[in-house]
């Protein structure tokens, strides 16, 4: 399950408020709201017409590797609609359906104010770049952008051979290099080698990934560049390895 790529990135909500999906805004007027990433990409799946709850926790969790139970889900439920009233739309606009899941009810249409002008340029003309949703053929990718959208590739192909040989690591020895940072909210955490990291850094980085109901008793943290990598374990390892939770995220 994977979000539709056609859909508009730009879209105006019930004609007053605009969700930008890749900067995870809503705005109206003088009024922006930033979205949690949880939030913003199940109102992406709402406007895919994604509705059955299962898949929506598939999405936005599972499909990371992430397992988590269904009081994460209610929880950004209610984010989101927090953020609509802090933008002027009604939180009924997100409306339960019993034993299915949840809709967006609510008026959605693609930004394409300006098309008709900008379809009436002359060819030779030089367009400011559009998305391909509203129908203009898009620009060809610059040299630079495509040189970092393979640099971005080959860096994250690295952090999923490092998230491998870290797992082998500590499954088949016990000697792995990592060493007892310290004892935090019942959670011992284990470091590689010396990231440069403190305790309350450790915990706080655990944390974005909203496991609060995963019975982590382990946390094993490398850093890889910018990137990091976390092992959320109920048992220390190399026991109960099958039970560990595998987190990776990118720029710290």
């Amino acid at each position: 399950m994977a979000l539709q790529n056609d859909y508009p990135t730009m879209v105006v909500l019930e004609g007053e408020v605009l969700f930008d999906r890749q900067r995870r805004h809503l705005s109206r007027q003088d009024v922006h709201v930033e979205l949690k990433e949880h939030e913003a990409r199940l109102l992406s799946a709402l406007l895919d017409g994604i509705q059955d709850k299962r898949e929506i926790i598939e999405l936005l969790w599972e499909s990371r590797g992430v397992i988590v139970t269904e009081n994460n889900y209610y929880k950004v439920v209610k984010g989101l609609r927090n953020a609509f009233e802090s933008v002027g739309l009604s939180a009924d606009l997100l409306k339960t359906l019993p034993r299915v899941g949840i809709a967006f009810v609510g008026m959605a249409e693609p930004l394409a104010a300006g098309l008709d002008a900008v379809e009436r340029l002359p060819v030779a003309a030089p367009v400011v770049a559009a998305d391909d949703d509203v129908g203009v053929a898009p620009m060809a990718e610059s040299k630079p952008a495509a040189a970092e959208r393979r640099r971005q590739a080959w860096l994250f192909g690295v952090l999923i051979l490092a998230m491998a040989l870290l797992c082998g690591s500590l499954l088949l020895r016990s000697d792995n290099g990592f060493r007892l940072l310290g004892t935090a909210s019942g959670i011992k955490i284990y470091v590689f080698k010396d990231p440069g990291v403190s305790l309350v850094d450790v915990l706080a980085r655990y944390r974005r990934f909203d496991l609060e109901q995963q019975n982590t008793r382990y946390i094993y943290y490398r850093a890889v560049g910018k990137n990091f990598i976390i092992l959320a374990c109920p048992t220390a390892l190399p026991d109960g390895a099958e039970s560990c939770v595998s987190l990776m995220q990118k720029n710290i």
